[in-house]
């Protein structure tokens, strides 16, 4: 990938530096439809889907958490470690709503 960046830094006579570059094709990788579908591994792909929902800022609050701790593989790890900060409802939640979200998003595309 670092030398199709290089060469789009070459096309832009070196206007942005590289970083500029990935951040905004990232940017624009993550507004594919279906939502998730050029995610990097799973956790994006259900960042990108729930920051797509309407659901309560709590409840996205929990989940970039979730999300960000990596030892967090169980419903009582998660709870454990979330419920001084939030309430075990809120936390059901938003595991309900990580639940929610397609693991395979370009599953369903059909071909032309």
């Amino acid at each position: 990938m670092d030398s199709e960046i290089d060469e789009i830094e070459e096309i832009l006579e070196f206007e942005y530096p590289k970083k500029d570059i990935l951040r905004n094709l990232f940017y624009v990788i993550h507004d594919f439809d279906p939502p998730g579908i050029g995610a990097r591994d799973f956790k994006e792909m259900i960042a990108i889907q729930t920051n797509k929902m309407k659901i309560k800022s709590i409840y996205k609050e929990i989940i970039n958490e979730i999300l960000s701790v990596s030892n967090l593989n169980t419903f009582e790890e998660i709870e454990n470690t979330l419920k001084m900060k939030y309430k075990s409802l809120d936390i059901k939640n938003a595991l309900d709503i990580i639940r929610e979200c397609d693991l395979s998003p370009g599953k369903n595309l059909k071909k032309k």
